[in-house]
């Protein structure tokens, strides 16, 4: 799948514009990772790819307007993921993981044994099989997002978008999230997704877009964009990127004046 942003601009009523002139492409089973600071304009971006938000500019999805598909259609080409979902009902696991097959089900019908089967198999892949058949409201906040991964697998996407994906998991879970980035790939699936963290980008390898005040500011492969100088101005602070094993990490100095 190509994902294709040209021009992109958005603001809100009575607000001063909050992108300006984004432009990009992504395709196949790539992983773009998408960096900056708060209040930079990064979940803005990810409303206005999902079609929850409309900017001026195109976005195109394999050639095709995002605004000329029907949203079934939509949900078998992308899936996203937001920061923060905030349980209302208390859905068994498997049921909320289950919501991902909608896309593919008639209207009216109900999950058969074969949707059944593969949200399961999900919930394998994703280690958290135990979880099925927990209220969705009794689970820990990092739990509903992996989760919400396995309900975005059900609905067999081409392209997943994770807003702040290890924003709510533990410092093991959210290295063991980054590896599962790598095995989502392989399987042919192509993943943006926004971080606060450098060092996401650094481990991921893959193409990264820094955004400041609104706009691409850095755009090429980690390594090159993710430079001392760069974070530095970007996060008003000393910044040193070390070796520590086989991984290349950034380390925080002293504040800028």
């Amino acid at each position: 799948m190509e994902l294709k942003v040209e021009s992109l601009q958005f603001g809100y009523d009575g607000a001063g514009k909050v992108l300006k002139d984004i432009s990009f492409t992504c395709t196949g089973a790539q992983v773009l990772c998408i960096l900056g600071s708060n209040g930079t304009g990064k979940s803005t971006l990810l409303k206005c790819l999902t079609g929850e938000e409309r900017g001026e500019g195109q976005i195109l999805i394999d050639g095709r307007r995002l605004q000329d598909y029907h949203a079934r259609e939509l949900a078998k080409k992308i899936a996203y993921i937001p920061q923060m979902t905030v349980p209302t009902f208390p859905f068994r696991v498997l049921d909320v993981v289950l919501m991902g097959r909608t896309a593919h089900m008639k209207y009216f019908s109900s999950p058969d044994q074969d949707d059944e089967k593969k949200a399961l198999e999900n919930l394998k892949f994703l280690g958290i099989d135990h979880l099925s058949q927990k209220a969705y409201t009794d689970i820990s906040g990092g739990e509903r997002q992996l989760v919400m991964i396995a309900a975005a697998l059900t609905q067999q996407p081409e392209f997943m978008i994770l807003d702040e994906p290890t924003a709510h998991l533990d410092f093991g879970n959210a290295h063991r999230f980054l590896e599962l980035v790598f095995r989502l790939r392989e399987r042919g699936m192509g993943i943006l997704m926004t971080t606060h963290f450098p060092d996401h980008a650094l481990f991921l390898k893959g193409q990264t877009i820094v955004l400041r005040d609104g706009c691409v500011w850095r755009q090429g492969m980690a390594d090159e964009v993710i430079t001392e100088e760069n974070m530095s101005v970007l996060y008003g602070l000393e910044v040193h990127k070390k070796q520590i094993g086989s991984r290349m990490v950034c380390i925080p100095g002293e504040l800028k004046a």
